[in-house]
């Protein structure tokens, strides 16, 4: 798999930590039916992008690279672990130890969900540092007109 690039540009550098903005837009953000349109599909994200190489100016257009695999193991352990976590739990509660009080066990099923996200909680600084991105300078005259 490729690599996923966005185009972005640089906020603010404090350091060796690069804050860059990318604005995420859906794939309906170039129709030109988009200005009657009331779907709010653009917005803006920030990207903290640690021990990055060159020399860079706030306002500078970059392109941040993310390896796609870390991405794959972000979604894994941010939604699809907690959704299995709170499906078992559901599933154990209101079949087993509460039999006919959903409410109860809809309770028990997100308390397990918040546990989850507490115990990862911790582990934070180690998560960031297995995704990381990468940055470099947005050349017009490099790029092929692709768009990311």
């Amino acid at each position: 798999m490729e690599a996923v690039e966005h185009h972005g540009v640089v906020e603010s550098i404090k350091g060796q930590m690069m804050r860059v903005r990318i604005e995420q837009t859906s794939a309906c953000a170039g129709c030109q039916a988009k200005k009657i349109c009331s779907s709010a599909d653009r917005q803006d994200k920030w990207v903290d992008i640690p021990y990055f190489s060159g020399t860079y100016q706030t306002g500078q257009p970059v392109i941040v690279t993310g390896e796609p695999s870390a991405g794959l193991k972000a979604v894994l352990i941010a939604y699809v672990i907690p959704l299995i976590l709170m499906m078992a739990a559901l599933a154990v509660s209101s079949l087993w130890l509460f039999p006919g009080k959903d409410g109860l066990a809809a309770l028990v099923a997100l308390s397990v969900t918040l546990l989850y996200y507490l115990i990862l909680y911790p582990f934070r600084k180690k998560f960031q540092n297995q995704f990381v991105f990468t940055v470099r300078p947005f050349n017009d005259s490099s790029e092929n007109g692709s768009a990311s």
